[in-house]
């Protein structure tokens, strides 16, 4: 099987990114804000006027920011939810029943298969969407929720995006700088991206 070009991957990949935001949008849209919500925004946003007009020290902003925080990711569990099962069924299970294919690689004529170039598993697109599309980073944020209080969860959360970040960077950088095109994301899961 021939090698996907790193052309046909990006654009099926801005194709499968709006798919999902578009998904993602009409769900947000969807869920009613709560009263309790509408406090905590403005909250929030008092916090952050005093924070910028210097009416409280920054130890004592991050203290309050991350528990304001910790209550609007709360009140909004149900969306992390529903957007951790439509990254789930778009990114992993759509692609294992449809030959390693999103609706984006459908339209560029590649697929995602193992080293092998057999069909790929679902652990595999797992693994591999852990990275690509921050599977793990998603599923820890919601169990830190309710496992860890105000400034300890906006700590983790905030490491965990660091470094969810940095392996997309490097993941995308590997997939356009190395000779055989192979990003992080597929070195881990034994994957790659091939024509069809």
């Amino acid at each position: 099987m021939k090698k996907a070009s790193t052309k046909k991957r990006i654009i099926a990949y801005i194709i499968d990114i709006f798919i999902l935001c578009v998904f993602l949008g009409m769900s947000a849209m969807m869920t009613k804000v709560t009263e309790n919500e509408k406090v905590l925004r403005l909250e929030l946003s008092e916090i952050n006027e005093k924070a910028v007009s210097h009416d409280i020290g920054i130890t004592n902003y991050l203290f309050h920011f991350s528990e304001i925080q910790q209550d609007l990711d709360k009140e909004n569990i149900v969306t992390g939810i529903i957007n951790l099962i439509f990254i789930l069924i778009y990114f992993v299970f759509i692609p294992y029943f449809i030959e390693g294919r999103t609706f984006g690689k459908y339209i560029m004529k590649i697929r995602v298969v193992n080293d092998d170039e057999g069909d790929v598993s679902l652990q595999r697109l797992f693994i591999r969407n852990i990275i690509l599309n921050g599977l793990l980073y998603s599923i820890l944020s919601l169990f830190f929720i309710y496992l860890v209080p105000g400034i300890t969860y906006f700590l983790m959360i905030t490491i965990l995006g660091i470094i969810q970040f940095t392996l997309v960077i490097l993941s995308a950088f590997m997939v356009l700088y190395r000779k055989d095109g192979i990003g992080l994301h597929e070195k881990l899961s034994h994957t790659k991206v091939v024509e069809v």
